[in-house]
């Protein structure tokens, strides 16, 4: 039985070294809870940034799936051993929604990666299919789609026939009588 634990390092932070974001510096040094069972929760304050590749084959009726894939890539699965603690998907409580985009569904799965070393098994935790919707899409068709018929719904009353005689005459009429047209032509008269 062990009555005390002495200061030892966590390799904690080797999962910084390897992340997409460019960053390699450990910006929080955060605390891990080590229980008597050998059990070790590490929660580790963090934004993670990824990027994907974006299919626009179906713009705008398409949805984007992104994997993040979290694992260790120092220690194998008898040192390391990766498991969900509530759930099998991520929880979307803490999300801060965006404008752009919403967030449909993340499931994610724990899977098992032979590596190059012979008999050493290593655990990824990967969210596979983390599936993005655009939000604002469908406003985007209803305001279309209702301008749309509406414009055609009234292209025939705007394109009524107009009895141009009866125009013609107004337009005449209005010309001949202007003011200023009877005082340039009576100073024509008398010169």
């Amino acid at each position: 039985m062990i009555s005390e634990i002495k200061d030892f390092k966590t390799g904690f932070s080797e999962g910084v070294s390897v992340s997409a974001d460019g960053n390699y510096e450990v910006s929080f040094m955060c605390n891990v809870l080590i229980h008597h069972s050998g059990e070790v929760l590490w929660v580790p304050p963090a934004i993670y940034k990824s990027s994907c590749i974006i299919d626009v084959e179906f713009f705008p009726f398409d949805d984007q799936r992104c994997s993040l894939t979290f694992g260790s890539w120092t220690y194998n699965r008898d040192e390391v051993k990766l498991d969900f603690l509530h759930a099998d998907r991520v929880d979307f409580s803490e999300y801060a929604t965006s404008s752009i985009w919403d967030m449909m569904d993340a499931p994610a799965v724990l899977t098992e990666d032979r590596s190059r070393i012979e008999f050493q098994y290593r655990d990824d935790w990967k969210f596979v299919a983390m599936v993005v919707d655009r939000v604002l899409l469908y406003g985007f068709f209803g305001i279309t789609l209702g301008g749309t018929i509406g414009i055609l719904f009234s292209a025939p009353t705007v394109f009524e026939r107009v009895d141009e005689q009866k125009h013609l005459q107004k337009l005449i009429q209005l010309y001949k009588y202007r003011p200023g047209r009877r005082q340039t032509t009576k100073k024509m008269a008398q010169k």
